[in-house]
């Protein structure tokens, strides 16, 4: 199965909040119909209101999981123990700070990671349209 991930920390280095001003642009690339395998992983008490007013499926992330030094590493396996994602799922992030991304840029990714056979695929940056 493919699970759907927005890491979402509420607090950010550079700016503040900005997940929060992210968030709403990439839920509207994604057809409703995937919000079912869609997970967001935060910390922001106001993007856990707004998961639950959509129908989301969000995980409150522990505080241990929400700091600058965590890895990417440590949030998905922290959701592999508590079963949110299954050890033979292939897990797709949704990263917030990728604005220009389409939901035809995340099918053409997956392609390419299905077909090439690959173990992770990083990031394609997509053409202009």
């Amino acid at each position: 199965m493919i699970k759907y991930v927005i890491p979402a920390r509420r607090n950010s280095k550079g700016l503040p909040f900005k997940n929060r001003l992210l968030f709403e642009h990439t839920i509207s690339t994604i057809p409703t119909e995937y919000f079912k395998n869609l997970l967001v992983s935060t910390d922001d008490e106001v993007l856990i209101e707004k998961c639950k007013s959509l129908g989301l499926n969000v995980s409150v992330r522990p505080d241990n999981l929400a700091l600058d030094e965590t890895s990417t590493k440590e949030v998905i396996q922290y959701h592999i123990d508590n079963n949110d994602i299954g050890l033979d799922d292939t897990v797709i992030m949704l990263y917030l700070t990728y604005p220009e991304r389409t939901w035809s840029d995340i099918q053409d990714a997956y392609i390419f990671f299905t077909e090439n056979e690959a173990k992770s695929l990083s990031r394609i940056q997509s053409a202009p349209h």
